[in-house]
């Protein structure tokens, strides 16, 4: 019999300085192995060729008569030099005293540098020169060796544009002026051409011009090869899919209770149809952001939608969210394709319109996306808007993965928007199986798309319900019915939009995305796994199916979670003493149990750097140790770098992978792309589910005897362009993190909460309950 989940998790704070630990230095100041003599002069020797052809640039464009603006180059890093330790060797060789050269990244192992003059492209490249080659010290022979070429920059520029609407980016500069030079002469450049143009607030750093369909290849080659032009690209439209037919059945109409206070969430669809069981909900009526004729209007697609997000579990008979009916904000800011076609650019200007309309709401449900495909190396446009705008306005996007065309099965990946990093993506899972055809139950829905994203992103988040081949799941047409015959990523994420915004209301404290999504993957699992390994089960269901509402905010006897958010501003963490049940000790004196860790970022965003486009990671490591050492700073036998004086004792983290299985060993020279591909490094969400029993024989008998105490490590690392803003501008950012940790008992001796609250208060952590309203009322009309 399951038991009763009532007792309430905890929020912890940590204590102070007590639990800061600053940042210390460390590594070694020796040349990498791959900075060799050869590799020095093979470079020098290539640099040397492309310094002599930029040169020639400079002089063309002197007796032309052309642009005044920096010539754009790209530097390609050796393969081993894309680490953030390495980016200041190569600002060393490009960079001068108070300017930037190094704008940004283009590709992997690609950085952008702008070359203002001959007379800078001559300081450049006297580091090059071969009677000085000899003579350079560390720092600049490491950045010598780490750039292996360059060559001047060309537009990205997409095939077939005649005839579409086009999507221009310009360079950011990284300077008022020259991005302000830069866009006049692209507007008189548009104008000459006779050709409609307008720009539009995308993201931060993202300079985005709209220019419209009446061009020809003379147009786009003048463009395309303008100083300042980084990307030519049709521009994509945003569509909504899968329209219900009718199938009448009865469902009870919920009313709202009088003087009630309701969850919120805003619904960025196409609008929703007058209809008893929906009117009562939505708030304000449809508001008309997109402005469409009264002709263009259909209601079909976002009427399913919001029956969802009031109806989902009652339209199926079974508690899968556990949630209660929301007030709905309806923005119609689509309609279908045959009605009218939304640019992606007009996309952007509805959603931020709907939000700056609404201010009070922080959930919006966005089932819609493009039919392009993410790509590896770059995060779409799309994607950084929704950062963007997630980040300015404090709210949270639940948005679907998208839907596999059926006439091209192979393109399966994630569209474009769906690799927007702070949102929480969701994509589908069947409930049931009906007909040949049909994926089992709890597998990937056969139209749903998967991942990764960029850079390894996971994404989808999340998934939930959306249908099956044949199977279908329920919900309204626009003329009341309830119908079965849906399917879709569009209806799975209503039900994880309803989860985020219940969890909203329900918490009594200020609107947290990092915690709304932390509670969400943190309760979630998976169904079926049958066939998949771990990255499978990652690309394809994300961190799995969320759990009812009541689950994620509650504890049994048997388990315990913290929530902690830590302030990485002083420094990083490390909190000693950390709970774990005392009685949670086998027959062979080691610890047991299950743990779960999940960790959520709001992450420093940089749209001009590439695939390194998120700047900031937070890494968790959970330890064991078996004491403290004082270590006194700044005596004889204590390391110079050391800036704290408490020091673990044997710490080891019981997180790492490396105990678990004999094949995954880690070691310190992991380099920056396994880090990236298979440690979780600069991901938004991370997620830890171990079993200590589970531990390989060395490792658990090393780390885990009873008289080990524990230990949460907390580290914020920063990549390059976040620390050169800080030293060249004086601007300080900083990451927040939401971690939730949860002690499980397996052997449910029921004593897992009580002692670890106990362990609480003994060590002096100052905790309380996650606040929570109690559940509201609603009135049934046949009630």
């Amino acid at each position: 019999m399951r038991k009763m989940k009532n007792l309430p998790i905890q929020f912890v704070q940590t204590r102070g300085e007590r639990d800061v630990f600053l940042k210390e230095g460390g590594g070694s100041d020796e040349l990498p192995k791959w900075v060799t003599d050869a590799a020095i002069e093979r470079n020098a020797s290539v640099m040397r060729a492309s310094f002599q052809v930029l040169e020639q640039e400079f002089d063309r464009r002197v007796e032309r008569n052309e642009s005044d603006l920096p010539i754009l180059a790209v530097a390609t890093l050796h393969e081993k030099a894309t680490a953030k330790s390495y980016r200041g060797n190569v600002r060393q060789i490009f960079d001068n005293k108070n300017k930037r050269n190094v704008i940004g990244m283009s590709k992997q192992r690609e950085i952008i540098v702008k070359i203002d003059s001959k007379a800078d492209l001559q300081r450049i490249s006297s580091n090059y020169n071969a009677d000085k080659i000899s003579t350079l010290g560390k720092v600049k022979r490491c950045g010598v060796a780490a750039v292996v070429g360059l060559d001047l920059f060309h537009a990205q520029v997409e095939d077939n544009l005649i005839g579409h609407p086009l999507k221009v980016r310009l360079v950011d500069y990284l300077d008022g002026q020259l991005n302000e030079k830069s866009e006049q002469q692209f507007l008189q450049v548009c104008r000459e051409c006779q050709l409609e143009v307008r720009k539009v607030e995308y993201a931060r750093g993202v300079r985005m011009f709209s220019v419209s369909s009446g061009h020809n290849q003379d147009n786009i080659h003048r463009i395309a090869t303008m100083d300042s032009v980084i990307s030519v690209k049709k521009m994509p439209y945003i569509e909504l899919s899968i329209s219900p037919e009718p199938y009448n059945t009865e469902l009870d109409v919920k009313q709202p209770v009088v003087g009630e206070h309701y969850p919120l969430v805003g619904l960025l669809d196409s609008g929703i149809a007058d209809i008893p069981h929906l009117s009562p909900w939505i708030q304000g009526g449809n508001q008309n952001i997109a402005n469409f004729d009264e002709n263009d209007l259909n209601f079909r697609h976002g009427t399913a939608v919001a029956g969802i997000l009031n109806y989902g579990d009652e339209l199926e008979q079974s508690e899968w969210t556990g949630c209660s009916p929301m007030k709905i904000v309806s923005c119609i800011v689509n309609t279908t394709p045959d009605n009218a076609m939304v640019q992606e650019i007009e996309m952007i200007e509805h959603i931020r319109s709907a939000i700056e309309a609404n201010p009070n709401v922080r959930v919006w449900n966005l089932s819609q996306g493009s039919t392009f495909e993410v790509k590896d190396d770059s995060f779409s446009d799309f994607a950084m808007a929704l950062d963007d705008m997630q980040k300015a306005y404090n709210v949270l996007f639940c948005k679907s993965a998208g839907n596999i065309d059926r006439a091209k099965p192979n393109e399966d990946r994630i569209t474009l928007g769906a690799d927007s990093v702070l949102s929480l993506v969701v994509g589908s899972i069947a409930d049931r199986f009906e007909a040949e055809g049909d994926v089992p139950v709890g597998q990937r829905s056969p139209f749903s798309r998967k991942g990764p994203g960029p850079e390894c992103l996971v994404k989808p988040d999340l998934v939930h319900f959306g249908g099956n081949r044949h199977a279908k799941i329920h919900s309204f047409t626009e003329v009341g019915y309830q119908c079965n015959v849906l399917s879709g990523t569009s209806f799975s994420t209503p039900r994880v939009s309803s989860l985020a915004a219940n969890l909203a209301q329900r918490i009594d404290k200020d609107f947290d995305s990092t915690l709304i999504k932390a509670l969400l993957v943190h309760g979630a699992s998976y169904l079926n796994t049958e066939g998949l390994d771990n990255i499978s089960l990652l690309n394809e269901q994300g961190y799995g199916l969320p759990t009812n509402l009541n689950a994620m905010l509650n504890n049994d006897s048997d388990e315990f979670t913290m929530i902690w958010q830590p302030s990485l501003d002083m420094g990083d963490a490390q909190i000693q003493d950390i709970p774990f049940p005392s009685s949670m000790v086998g027959d062979d004196g080691l610890y047991y149990g299950e743990i779960i860790v999940t960790v959520v970022t709001d992450p420093i965003l940089k749209s001009g750097e590439g695939t390194e486009y998120c700047q900031s990671d937070v890494e968790v490591l959970l330890q064991t140790y078996d004491d403290i050492l004082y270590m006194p700073l700044n005596a004889i036998g204590t390391p110079r770098y050391y800036r704290n004086s408490d020091r673990l004792v044997n710490p080891q983290n019981i997180l790492a992978k490396g105990n678990y299985s004999e094949g995954s060993k880690r070691s310190a020279e992991w380099e920056e792309r396994t880090l990236i591909e298979t440690a979780y490094k600069y991901q938004p969400v991370k997620k830890f589910h171990v079993n200590l029993e589970k531990m390989t024989p060395r490792p658990r008998e090393n780390f885990l005897s009873a008289n080990k105490r524990w230990c949460l490590s907390v580290k914020a690392l920063y990549r390059d362009a976040v620390v050169t803003e800080r030293d060249y501008d004086g601007v300080v950012e900083h990451t927040r993190a939401t971690i939730i940790i949860t002690i499980r008992d397996p052997k449910h001796r029921g004593v897992a909460y009580s002692e670890c609250l106990a362990s609480l208060n003994q060590h002096n952590f100052v905790h309380s309950n996650l606040e929570i309203r109690q559940r509201i009322d609603i009135e049934n009309e046949n009630g």
